[in-house]
């Protein structure tokens, strides 16, 4: 009875230490108001690497309503960064779409900004210009994610 209960506490005690979780932040910057950054978590024996970028839903002022994309691959990250640099390069007076995995980006023919909207309608805005620096910040930390 005594090495059942030793066992059941050893047991215990390994399944505990089994599920520790560390994540670790590899590169940060802002877009527009915000932060993105891209982690990594280990997770026992497995590691998953992020991109992730969190936003003010812009329909709401008084209250906190998060919205993000995410991403776990170099793919749709470009795809995501692309979207943004295409419309970088529109004049105004054009409205203009592109979608991508968790979301879109789009231009307003009355607005100079750029609009990223989520896939459950929260959205954000920021300049073309923090568009364009964000877009050369990202292209230099691709190798992070995995293919």
């Amino acid at each position: 009875m005594k090495s059942f209960l030793l066992f059941s506490v050893l047991s215990l005690t390994f399944s505990f230490y089994s599920q520790i979780s560390e994540t670790t932040t590899l590169a940060s910057g802002m877009l527009g108001s915000e932060t993105w950054k891209i982690d990594k978590e280990i997770t026992g024996s497995k590691k998953y690497v992020d991109f992730f970028y969190g936003f003010q839903n812009k329909e709401y002022t008084s209250i906190i309503d998060i919205g993000s994309v995410m991403f776990s691959d170099k793919i749709n990250l470009e795809k995501f960064v692309s979207a943004i640099e295409l419309l970088t390069t529109k004049n105004a007076g054009v409205n203009i779409t592109v979608q991508f995995k968790g979301g879109k980006v789009y231009l307003y023919d009355f607005s100079e900004n750029i609009y990223l909207e989520e896939t459950s309608g929260k959205y954000t805005t920021f300049t073309k210009d923090e568009a364009i620096l964000f877009v050369k910040e990202i292209r230099t930390k691709y190798n992070l994610l995995p293919k």
